[in-house]
């Protein structure tokens, strides 16, 4: 589990030192650069609280292998991508399967240990995790410059297969919760809610602030998400648990890691983009001497 959760976490930062070389390979735009990252982040978010309920409906190491499965084949299809669209897709689709795995993972972790091993064994998992979320855009700079740009996506199949076989091998099999269903409300409210303030919000430098287009997407989204916000209190079964929030300690860390998420992509995206294309370094390494020092090789190319 602490396996598959590394590579759904690598991947948010593995692709960055990819982009400008992608950008010049499949002739990307600006716009989409962003989409890359961001068409699998939007899945994951709007899709994380569906797959969890799925898990509870059918079993959650039915609902990890189907997540997993997913994630690989359309890691394959990113690798072997010939344009924009059908790279967004694909990864759209790779996010969709680690919102089915990452709740399941979570909910098997716990099931296998006494409530007393529960702290220590959620803290390898999370932790080691984390460990390979910053090793991503050295990883994604090894593989770009010595190997390709969809190395970075096709290492996820043998990393995917071997998690699979051991998933097989080691995860017992866990019933399906009683009485579970979807919250068919909730997911027809918050998935084209989020989505509709991601478009407005990425769209907005191609089609401009105030236009008719942005300003819909961002105007229709906010009743989406208040009549969203108002069913989940009222459900007996919600999507997502709004009355968590209620608890201080819970709120602080979601603030917490909403602050960190945001300037980690931030940072991964644009920081890469920024050294390479403008300050003229090669994925792993300066692409030449005067570029050792940023304010020299900037001053050469004036």
């Amino acid at each position: 589990m602490t396996l598959s959760l590394s590579m759904i976490l690598i991947d948010q930062t593995v692709v960055s030192v990819a982009l400008p070389t992608i950008q010049r390979e499949l002739h990307v735009t600006e716009t989409g650069l962003q989409w890359i990252v961001n068409a699998y982040l939007l899945a994951i978010a709007a899709f994380v609280a569906v797959g969890g309920r799925i898990g509870d409906m059918y079993g959650n190491d039915r609902v990890f292998k189907l997540g997993a499965s997913v994630f690989v084949l359309s890691s394959v299809a990113c690798g072997l991508a010939g344009s924009e669209s059908i790279l967004l897709v694909a990864r759209a689709v790779e996010g969709l399967g680690a919102a089915l795995m990452i709740p399941a993972t979570g909910a098997i972790v716990l099931n296998a240990f006494a409530p007393q091993e529960r702290g220590q064994a959620m803290g390898i998992y999370a932790g080691v995790s984390m460990i390979f979320l910053a090793l991503g855009p050295l990883v994604g700079g090894v593989l770009t410059q010595d190997v390709s740009w969809r190395a970075v996506f096709w290492i996820n199949v043998p990393i995917g297969a071997v998690m699979l076989v051991v998933a097989h091998i080691t995860v017992p099999h866990s019933k399906p919760l009683e009485g579970a269903r979807i919250d068919w409300p909730g997911l027809l409210t918050v998935v084209p809610g989020l989505t509709l303030a991601v478009l407005g919000l990425m769209q907005s430098q191609t089609w401009g602030w105030g236009s008719a287009k942005t300003i819909g997407c961002l105007a229709v989204r906010l009743p989406l998400l208040v009549v969203f916000a108002l069913i989940e209190l009222r459900q007996e079964q919600p999507l997502i648990q709004l009355r968590l929030f209620r608890n201080h300690n819970f709120s602080g860390d979601a603030f917490v890691l909403f602050c960190v998420e945001f300037a980690l992509i931030g940072l991964t995206v644009f920081g890469a983009v920024w050294v390479q294309s403008v300050l003229g370094f090669s994925p792993i390494k300066p692409a030449s001497r005067c570029c050792r020092s940023p304010s020299r090789c900037c001053s050469s190319r004036r």
